[in-house]
């Protein structure tokens, strides 16, 4: 390093050479640029400005000339921010590829007009209901089967019903059918039991009506709907017993040669028995078979009854009703079944089974046999 003149002052106002008075440090003056001739004064210089402008820091104290030792080097200044210029690389414009549209022809499918859609056909009337009756010359009779009708049609409104008698009174079945349209038609007997009518003469009487579609429904009995009408009726009568219930009974029925008559009778006998409280009850016949009204009276007698009943198991008023209550003598007798209510609900549940039996076919010129007749569950022969 070089030293200064002799006459130079230290900054201080003390000459050269002279020693430092005693004191607090006071800080240097920074020298003049054309004074800084060295590269630690220059470096000094810079590192005060610097540091004025960076936020006031403390300047380092000036070195003292005046001492021949080698300076402490002043410590190294913090390197200025050195801010790069931004670099800015040209955007990259690709240029836009336009593929060209692709406009598909429109496809234009010819209209296709649908036929108007038909309307719906109406649905087949429910076939006809026909009840079948034996017939009598009791007037009687006919009331009590139409009255049974007219049940029938307020339990299912808008059935088609008629009335038709085997034999004696008129409409007869086959009149009845005469003058029935084309369509289909359920014969439902008025009959307790299975017999020669139910097996013969009714499925003759629907293949003699060849532009009809005919099914043969099943007997009324045995049934438990018949049971109960029958309970009532009993309930309704009057006897010389007073509060107490009979002890023992006699279904009174028409009779058969038909032995499956018999079995329907024996049948229907142990449903009313059940219905009764396991009150015995015997069947006893009018015609054909035994054993009479008379000897099934006598049958409950010898078991110790002393309470008989008679229980009429006819439909209507007539020639066998009335011949049950004569032959019953002082024994009490119910009416006929007529048009109880659940009476009119059996005859609703034959004509629904023999539904599910119609032909689909039969009237006449559609290619099947005309005049089909199905047979009824429980009537059908082994031959005919």
């Amino acid at each position: 390093m070089r030293r200064h003149d002799a006459d130079s002052s230290t900054g201080n106002g003390a000459p050269a050479g002279a020693a430092a008075p005693a004191g607090p440090e006071r800080p240097v003056a920074v020298p003049d640029s054309d004074r800084l001739d060295t590269p630690e004064q220059l470096l000094s210089a810079f590192t005060v400005r610097l540091a004025q402008q960076l936020g006031g820091l403390k300047p380092p104290t000036a070195p003292d000339h005046r001492t021949p030792s080698r300076p402490t080097p002043a410590p190294a200044a913090p390197a200025p921010p050195t801010h790069a210029p931004p670099t800015h690389a040209p955007p990259t414009h690709a240029p836009p590829t336009h593929a060209p549209p692709t406009h598909a022809p429109p496809t234009h499918a010819p209209p296709t007009h649908a036929p108007p859609a038909r309307p719906a056909a109406p649905a087949p009337p429910a076939p006809t209901l026909v009840a079948v009756a034996h017939g009598s010359r009791d007037s009687r009779a006919e009331a009590a089967g139409l009255a049974l009708l007219d049940r029938v049609r307020a339990l299912r409104p808008g059935l088609r019903t008629a009335l038709g008698y085997i034999e004696i009174a008129r409409p007869s079945l086959a009149e009845v059918l005469a003058a029935h349209p084309p369509g289909g038609v359920v014969l439902v007997p008025l009959l307790l039991g299975r017999g020669h009518h139910l097996r013969y003469d009714l499925p003759a009487a629907g293949r003699a009506a060849p532009w009809l579609r005919c099914s043969v429904a099943a007997a009324l009995g045995p049934h438990p709907l018949l049971a109960d009408a029958l309970a009532d009726r009993v309930a309704a009568a009057p006897t010389p017993y007073g509060r107490r219930a009979p002890d023992g009974l006699v279904l009174a029925a028409a009779g058969s040669r038909d032995p499956g008559s018999a079995a329907d009778a024996e049948a229907s006998a142990a449903l009313l028995s059940a219905r009764l409280g396991d009150v015995p009850v015997l069947p006893g016949y009018l015609s054909a078979t035994a054993p009479t009204v008379p000897r099934a009276l006598a049958a409950l007698r010898a078991r110790g009854c002393q309470r008989p009943f008679v229980a009429s198991y006819f439909t209507a008023p007539g020639h066998f009703a009335a011949r049950c209550a004569a032959l019953a003598g002082q024994v009490p007798t119910s009416p006929p079944l007529g048009p109880h209510p659940a009476l009119a609900r059996l005859l609703l549940t034959r004509y629904d089974e023999a539904c599910a039996t119609l032909p689909a076919t039969g009237r006449a010129g559609t290619g099947s046999r005309p005049g089909t007749v199905a047979w009824p569950r429980s009537g059908r022969p082994d031959a005919v």
